[in-house]
């Protein structure tokens, strides 16, 4: 699939094939209001494309979350049973050492209070491919416990600023 702008990520069904040129060129482009990329402000992508964790919009007002992984990479990631139903997800970290309010992290901590759809990525060869649309069922010291969602990206109403915390509801981490 040839990814055009940013809508497009929310249009994908899961085995669906994205060259690593293609999505690399989306995030870095999407930015860049005279590329062919470009959907507006509210879906830029942010992070730099060689980041394994990438959000849509500003931190505030985030629309979704794209997530790459490569097997291997970090020894928590991965399946965590044969029906691919949970990934776990490493937090980012430097030098080994997680900040939890690096914004990538924040991006992966505040799913859930504000529902935006994770969109997992695996790496195949010189694509990737889109394993689906997941929230974050829990969180561990070092990763996050991803659910897969049965909802496809498209069908996710995003909440207005101020809008992303209802009464009584918990704020873990606010970006």
């Amino acid at each position: 699939m040839e990814l055009q702008n940013t809508n497009d990520l929310f249009t994908l069904s899961i085995g669906d094939v994205v060259s690593k040129r293609n999505l690399y060129d989306l995030i870095q482009y999407s930015k860049v209001a005279e590329s062919q990329y470009w959907t507006g402000m509210e879906l830029k992508i942010n992070n730099t494309p060689q980041q394994g964790i990438n959000w849509i919009g500003e931190p505030h007002s985030c629309k979704g979350v794209i997530i790459k992984t490569r097997p291997g990479l970090y020894k928590e990631d991965g399946w965590s049973d044969a029906q691919k139903l949970t990934y776990h997800y490493s937090f980012k970290a430097k030098e080994g050492s997680i900040s939890y309010k690096e914004k990538a992290n924040q991006a992966l901590l505040n799913q859930p209070q504000r529902l935006y759809p994770i969109m997992l990525f695996s790496e195949i060869k010189d694509s990737w491919k889109f394993e689906g649309v997941f929230s974050v069922s829990g969180i561990e010291d070092n990763y996050v416990v991803l659910s897969r969602r049965i909802s496809t990206p498209a069908e996710f109403n995003f909440t207005q600023e101020g809008d992303e915390h209802q009464e009584g509801e918990r704020n873990l981490l606010p970006i």
